[in-house]
């Protein structure tokens, strides 16, 4: 059994026009789905320059635009012919329905499970310049007879063109028997998974299908026939998860308790929510003019956009402690001693750190300069280079790591002086001993920046003093 389908192949919105004929033919001569070219065939052209021929006559008449072709798709039954059969069925085809009037190329596919072929012929006749016209009835009276009238020739079955029930069904239902499957799908899917759940093995499975009215058919693919369904159903058709393999190990797998697991502890999903757009309210003219006024008395201020430059400060010092506690808690220091020999064992980190930076950058600056004529192949100067490079990177996070534990550690012991003076705890002798030297940064910063302040005041009121002794 074959059946017979018509395409329309229109005009490019893009120039060319003729660039969806381009892609249709491209599409039918596809290598890898007629079998490296072989499966392809030509009437009044050539495979290979169809698409140029095809041009050709559409300009010598000047009918460029417009309906540009038209696909014929015939697919056969599954597993009841081969491709060469379907090859001679195609060839048979165009040669009596289009051969002497249109260019055509034709090619059958493969490569998925239904074999079908497909015929792309253009518009325009190379004989007289007039277009292809389908009228309607034409598939019921001249095309599916003559295809009927191939496939009995090579002993296949054929469609009944006149029962209409047969004729009103969708393509892909005819072809696939989807008319059938559509209806027992939910069907067929609920009782394998129950067979699923309760057998053990195959074997198992088999018999629970069996006692729900089933039909089993084990063969190259397992295949079931519900009752009330006139063919067969590969259970691999239904989904990636009812293939035979599938389906064995899921037997291994599932059980009453798996699936009442499942339905405890459901997959996450993702919800959405929808907001309706928010209508600001408009002011009226009364409004805006008393807004105005307040606004220009000093009444009413503008709100800045963001508060957070109000809290920048206070982020940035709660980042500092937060890398000083965890500091302390790292290295566990408990007392000042503690910070003193952390202190000294990080100078010494850093050094060994820089020391170790700088024999890289060294050495790298050696590598730069190896060339194949000394020895080494370029494989290896590269790897060599690679080494170099991946080393200097990670001395590189180890000095950034170190240097931020040093500030981390300079701002503990900072901290530390600044509050032992401001309780108290600094003893008097020690307070006559504390000089500029032992001065923090801030408060010889804020000393300064008074002594600024006051000096041009001193001096203007002693000028001050001179004119009114003057005077």
């Amino acid at each position: 059994m074959a059946i017979s389908k018509l395409l329309h192949i229109n005009s490019s919105k893009d120039e060319p026009h003729s660039r969806t004929l381009e892609k249709a033919i491209n599409y039918i001569l596809n290598p890898h789905k007629t079998g490296e070219g072989i499966l392809t065939g030509a009437v009044n052209c050539k495979v290979g320059s169809a698409y140029e021929r095809m041009v050709m006559t559409k300009k010598m008449y000047g009918k460029t635009d417009l309906r540009q072709g038209y696909h014929f798709i015939i697919s056969f039954a599954p597993d009841e012919t081969d491709a060469k059969t379907a090859m001679e069925i195609i060839r048979k085809f165009v040669n009596e329905f289009l051969g002497e009037r249109y260019e055509t190329v034709y090619a059958v596919h493969e490569n998925t499970e239904v074999i079908h072929g497909h015929v792309v012929f253009n518009s325009v006749s190379f004989l007289d310049g007039y277009k292809y016209h389908y009228d309607k009835g034409d598939w019921k009276r001249d095309i599916q007879p003559i295809v009927n009238r191939l496939c009995a020739s090579y002993g296949l079955s054929v469609i009944d063109v006149e029962k209409k029930a047969e004729t009103g069904k969708l393509y892909k239902d005819i072809v696939t028997g989807a008319g059938y499957l559509g209806t027992f799908k939910p069907m067929i899917i609920r009782d394998l998974d129950a067979a699923v759940i309760l057998a053990s093995d195959f074997e198992q499975f088999k018999e629970e299908l069996i006692e729900r009215g089933y039909e089993v058919k084990c063969g190259k693919y397992f295949a079931i026939k519900p009752p009330g369904m006139k063919r067969f159903c590969r259970t691999k058709s239904l989904g990636e998860a009812y293939s035979e393999a599938e389906l064995r190990r899921r037997i291994q797998r599932e059980n009453l308790l798996s699936v009442r697991r499942e339905k405890k502890n459901p997959a996450p999903t993702i919800s959405k929510c929808y907001v309706g757009r928010i209508r600001k309210r408009t002011l009226s003219s009364l409004q805006k003019k008393y807004f105005a006024r307040w606004y220009r008395t000093g009444k009413l201020k503008k709100r800045p956009y963001s508060q957070a430059y109000k809290y920048r400060n206070e982020i940035k010092r709660l980042k500092e402690l937060q890398e000083q506690s965890l500091l302390l808690l790292r290295y566990n220091v408990k007392d000042a001693k503690d910070l003193i020999s952390l202190k000294k064992r990080l100078a010494e980190e850093s050094k060994r750190v820089y020391n170790e930076k700088k024999r890289l950058y060294r050495d790298r600056t050696l590598f730069e300069k190896l060339t194949p004529d000394i020895g080494y192949t370029e494989s290896e100067i590269a790897e060599l280079k690679g080494q170099i490079e991946s080393n200097l990177s990670l001395v590189k996070k180890e000095e950034s790591k170190v240097k931020a534990e040093c500030r981390a550690l300079d701002r503990v012991i900072r901290d530390t002086i600044v509050g032992a003076a401001r309780n108290g705890i600094v003893r008097d002798n020690s307070e006559k001993e504390y000089t500029d030297e032992t001065k923090t940064p801030e408060e010889t910063t804020n000393e300064k920046e008074k002594d600024k302040i006051l000096e041009p005041k001193k001096k203007l009121r002693g000028k001050e003093r001179e004119y009114v002794r003057q005077r």
